[in-house]
């Protein structure tokens, strides 16, 4: 099967659709995406062309980012159920972050309730030399 790439892209993504009718970039012959890493928009190509994607630690959090800002959801939400998958003791806390970051609510509120029920694993852990108290008791990573 061979897609169109203007109205595949067009029709699954407001942000690509967006630029390719009627803001400025649709005039021009480039379009800059500076908040996009250059293989998160790669991944997301593919994924458009070929309907297959592949998600990993080395880019769950990029591709989240990259997914959310083109709007594709179903990519980002991959990303967040991935990341619920692979959470441990030593990567709780930057998860529930990327999960605030990104409005992943249901991430963030899963990691924050695994390291609630391991909190004292995490305590026992090297990794807790690398939290920090900030004001009103809050804990923050260094």
């Amino acid at each position: 099967m061979v897609l169109s790439s203007g109205s595949y892209l067009i029709s699954n993504s407001v942000c690509i659709n967006q630029l390719f009718s009627g803001m400025s970039e649709s005039k021009g012959g480039e379009i800059n995406l500076q908040e996009i890493s250059k293989s998160s928009l790669s991944t997301i190509l593919k994924y458009i062309y070929t309907g297959n994607i592949t998600i990993s630690n080395n880019n769950a959090q990029d591709l989240a980012e990259a997914a959310g800002f083109m709007q594709f959801l179903e990519i980002q939400e991959a990303c967040f159920k991935f990341l619920e998958v692979q959470l441990n003791l030593s990567n709780s806390r930057e998860v529930e972050h990327v999960g605030e970051r990104l409005f992943g609510r249901q991430l963030s509120e899963h990691a924050r309730q695994f390291t609630a029920e391991k909190f004292m694993d995490i305590v026992a852990s090297p990794e807790f030399s690398n939290f920090t108290k900030v004001g009103n008791g809050k804990i923050q990573v260094s």
